[in-house]
């Protein structure tokens, strides 16, 4: 039995279908009483198939008759029957996804209850990545069958991605829902976009379990839990994929956080935190922030973590919360503790092109400023500071940001040593020096107390109060 190529197709090597040989039982008093045919079984022998889709995503596999879907015309004929297939072929190619794969068949009896399994084997590329999957599932027409959960097993390895699956679906060619385990692995996250089509940032190596409950209105990840580089994650996360951009809505926990794990979220080149550039000792970095890829999603994450180490300071007990709406991006709160000190903060940011506008205020107390600056070998600051920071701009990096900003910083400090050292560092500029000299004091003055109130206007700051009450 042949079955030819649709004529768009008719420069494909292989017909659609072929089968060296099928038999096929049906009940006859149906057909003489009810004039219906009611298949109670059908064997296939060799069955090849040839699926294609082209670069324009027309494809020789979507046809049904009017009015009718594909799995009421199937399960009509096929009602409480069986399909056995022995040495089957699939060949699937998609020129849009540069995917070439070959799948053997084979359709298994079962012991009890007769209804079998579904094993199927493959290889090839997907993605441009050498592929293999094995299937294992129920009985073929179980997926046709509208009061039962479809089981699967399946697992894949995608060149360096691998990923395996347990669990049940629901109605299958309609894919209505589904409950499943699952264990991803893999030695980069952003290659995860071009199997999945939905944006990933680059990652070290990492590991993720957890639990996928799949309804047409959402996919959710329960119970995840994973580890990139040296950072762990565990939460839960829900994706609306029908939206444009698709939204997620995640809640995660971590106890150990890197950021040097984390910069393919924020930054294409993978560059370190831009917090603090230690290349030429200055705490606020111009490296560009890129954040073209938060076009493609629309979010909303809260994110707890006991520690998190960045290339400058160990920070502890973060509590933040953003969004993401069509690339602007609100940081409701980003709170942390740095030793007994704490730093509250909220922001939002605008992209405008290759920059972005930018509103900010950040609240510290209590911080300690020889841990601030214990990465500075040449710094021997100390000091307890506190204040406020507030900021309207518009930049691509921290430093660009505050060089053109306006805004008002507000700084106490006491019990002081040496912050003649510190002061220019945070600011970038060399503005303590400037004032001790002004006042007629070296620059290696050390201040035991500093009040301070400094307008920012256009990347200039300005002395609004300035108090020394006591200079050594």
């Amino acid at each position: 039995m042949k079955i030819a190529q649709p004529d768009n197709f008719s420069d494909a090597e292989n017909n659609f279908a072929e089968v060296k040989d099928a038999s096929l039982s049906f009940n006859t008093i149906d057909y003489f009483i009810f004039k219906t045919f009611n298949f109670s079984k059908i064997t296939l022998n060799h069955p090849d198939i040839d699926l294609i889709t082209l670069k324009n995503n027309i494809n020789n596999y979507t046809f049904t008759s009017p009015g009718k879907t594909r799995k009421e015309e199937l399960f009509t004929l096929l009602r409480n029957g069986q399909i056995y297939i022995t040495s089957g072929i699939l060949h699937f190619t998609h020129d849009p996804m540069q995917t070439d794969v070959i799948a053997r068949i084979e359709s298994t009896p079962g012991a009890a209850d007769g209804q079998g399994f579904l094993r199927i084997n493959a290889t090839g590329r997907y993605a441009q990545h050498p592929i293999t999957l094995s299937f294992t599932g129920g009985n073929i027409l179980t997926a046709l069958d509208e009061h039962t959960a479809y089981p699967i097993r399946l697992t894949v390895q995608n060149g360096s991605t691998a990923l395996s699956v347990t669990g049940q679906i629901d109605q299958p060619l309609t894919f209505i829902g589904a409950q499943l385990r699952f264990k991803l692995t893999g030695a980069d996250m952003s290659r995860l976009a071009s199997i999945t089509g939905w944006p990933a940032p680059q990652t070290p190596g990492y590991v993720l379990t957890g639990a996928l409950d799949y309804s047409p209105e959402r996919i959710t990840f329960k119970n995840l839990s994973g580890k990139t580089g040296e950072s762990d994650i565990s939460g839960t996360v829900q994706i609306t994929p029908h939206t444009s951009p698709l939204f997620i809505d995640a809640s995660l926990f971590s106890r150990n956080m890197n950021s040097n794990d984390l910069t393919g979220f924020y930054d294409s080149n993978n560059q370190s935190l831009p917090l603090h550039d230690n290349t030429n000792n200055q705490v606020l970095s111009d490296t560009p922030v890129n954040i073209p890829k938060l076009y493609n999603v629309n979010a909303h994450i809260l994110f707890q973590g006991v520690h998190l180490q960045n290339n400058r300071l160990p920070l502890d007990n973060i509590d933040t919360e953003l969004s993401v709406s069509n690339g602007n991006i609100a940081v409701r709160h980003l709170n942390f503790k740095i030793g007994n000190g704490t730093i509250a903060s909220s922001a939002s940011l605008r992209p405008q092109g290759d920059e972005f506008k930018a509103a900010a205020r950040i609240d510290f107390n209590q911080l300690d400023i020889a841990r601030l600056t214990r990465t500075n070998i040449a710094s021997h600051a100390q000091g307890i500071m506190g204040g406020h920071i507030t900021l309207t701009s518009e930049g691509n990096s921290i430093a660009t940001l505050i060089a053109g900003g306006s805004g008002n910083l507000t700084l106490v400090l006491d019990q002081g040593e040496n912050i003649t050292a510190f002061l220019p560092d945070i600011l970038g500029m060399r503005l303590t020096n400037a004032v001790l000299s002004a006042i007629g004091n070296p620059s290696n003055t050390e201040l035991r107390c500093l009040i301070a109130d400094m307008p920012l206007r256009n990347g200039i700051f300005t002395t609004k109060a300035f108090f020394l009450p006591q200079v050594k």
